[in-house]
């Protein structure tokens, strides 16, 4: 038998907002409300019931993320995941430096 070594899978970027909470029966965001759960509350995978918010049916608690796969606009495959295991599983992305370019001095 060969022994193998389990090839880590690449990184998956993701979209997350954190539900902080209901307004006046608006759910709240830690951000504004990008365009895929804006979709994902027109098709019916996030509901508001009985003053809380649901994800396919699923009661959502204070903290919880949302997360969706980078390219999914309509927020199909959304899913929910609890704080601690958000913070477990994601880390922010980190954005790529933007070099300036060198000033030249004029001669003189």
């Amino acid at each position: 038998m060969s022994k193998y070594i389990e090839i880590p899978q690449k990184p998956a970027t993701v979209y997350a907002v954190q539900y902080t909470g209901m307004e006046n029966g608006v759910p709240l965001f830690n951000e504004p409300a990008p365009n895929w759960v804006v979709g994902a509350l027109a098709k019916g995978h996030l509901q508001v019931i009985d003053g809380g918010l649901h994800c396919r049916g699923k009661s959502l608690d204070l903290g919880s993320w949302l997360v969706v796969e980078a390219g999914d606009v309509a927020g199909d495959r959304m899913r929910s995941v609890l704080f601690a295991n958000f913070v477990a599983l994601y880390r922010p992305a980190r954005k790529k430096r933007v070099s300036k370019p060198r000033s030249v001095k004029a001669a003189a």
